[in-house]
């Protein structure tokens, strides 16, 4: 009988959580009709015990060498026989014990799906990029209701159906094959799904020093690849300007931050915005002895403020309304820190990015084989 399901997942020399998976995929009702293929680079010892363990029952796809991601996730591909692929990292858990039945339930109707993720709460590192998930989730669910189609995946966790796949050629040898797929797979008019009904938990960075060395790297992949389709976007944002712009803001806020403090080096906006904030604070006459004390305190603080405050009010209002939809739980705390900390210092690393592959036309990578 063939397969109605293969669960490819990848890993690199250590196991990480690939035993749990491989427990939940072969534990489950469905029988012959699912396949399970491991393709993995340079397994370490206490990797390669546990893929013996399961040799009798999965397909495996093991390299002493590292081929790279692309490759690994190539070759899978072309030992996959079932009708729906699943990609899984082996970073990634399934918590959720009614996770493929609601996934199979909704991709019949589609072609591709984002799966929901969210961060262990593992540390401040964990629980900030938790929010990280969030935003991109929103602006999954923004391409999913309102363009149909995908403009990008995150790679921990993704589906498509296998003539979707044989139609896009496979993945294609670059730093971002997920998000390159992804957007591949507009321009096909692939039908997109955005999968929230369940969820994978993604581990965190172990390290500020591998967040920042995972960050480089996916902003040099968004480099190069906006380079390579920098027509294609465009022509995609002229025809779906409020939902590329929106999913934009959500994922980079800082993206509209940065721009204001370089027009408030013109004194006429700065005036302007002073002007609209008084003409706000109006509005609260009856609290007059709040209102001129808030005013006082705010005298002494620069222009900018008075854009950023309002503007972290409607984004907090926003990812709020869109998290809770899609089933996250946001605390007013972290959002705030992830505003004001998280997202200043990845914006950072996204522009130093930019500078070193366009400026210093660097583009090695570190630890990484494509």
């Amino acid at each position: 009988m063939r397969p109605k399901i293969t669960v490819i997942l990848t890993a690199y020399r250590e196991p990480e959580n690939i035993q749990q998976l491989l427990e939940f995929f072969l534990q489950n009702s469905l029988g012959d009709t699912i396949e399970v293929i491991a393709s993995v680079d340079e397994p370490s010892e206490k990797l390669k015990e546990i893929l013996s363990m399961y040799r009798e029952k999965i397909v495996l796809s093991v390299s002493d060498v590292r081929r790279g991601k692309v490759a690994a996730l190539n070759d899978a591909l072309s030992l996959a026989r079932g009708e729906v692929l699943i990609f899984l990292d082996s970073d990634v858990t399934i918590r959720d014990s009614a996770f493929l039945d609601a996934l199979l339930k909704e991709i019949e109707k589609y072609d591709v799906m984002e799966i929901k993720k969210i961060s262990k709460n593992k540390g401040l590192i964990g629980k900030l990029i938790y929010y990280d998930y969030l935003s991109f989730g929103i602006a999954s669910y923004i391409f999913d209701r309102r363009v149909k189609r995908c403009a990008g995946l995150n790679g921990a966790a993704f589906a498509f159906r296998r003539n979707a796949l044989k139609e896009l050629g496979g993945f294609k040898n670059c730093l971002l094959e997920d998000m390159d797929i992804g957007f591949r797979s507009f321009y096909l008019n692939l039908r997109y799904r955005y999968f929230y009904s369940s969820y994978v938990v993604v581990d965190p960075p172990s390290s500020v020093r591998e967040w920042i060395n995972q960050r480089l790297r996916w902003s040099q992949g968004a480099w190069l690849w906006l380079k390579e389709y920098f027509p294609l976007l465009y022509k995609g944002s002229l025809s779906y300007p409020l939902e590329s712009l929106s999913a934009l803001v959500v994922m980079f806020p800082w993206i509209f931050i940065f721009m204001a403090e370089i027009l408030l080096f013109f004194p006429a906006i700065s005036g302007f915005l002073v002007t609209l904030w008084h003409l706000g604070l109006g509005f609260f006459a009856p609290l007059l002895p709040i209102v001129y004390l808030a005013d006082a305190v705010l005298a002494f603080l620069p222009p900018q403020i008075y854009f950023t405050i309002p503007y972290f009010l409607a984004y907090s209002t926003i990812v709020y309304a869109f998290g809770r939809r899609i089933g996250y739980e946001v605390k007013p705390l972290w959002l705030t820190l992830y505003f004001f900390f998280y997202s200043p210092i990845w914006s950072s690393i996204m522009m130093a990015s930019f500078l070193r592959t366009f400026i210093l036309k660097k583009v090695d990578t570190r630890d990484w084989k494509i």
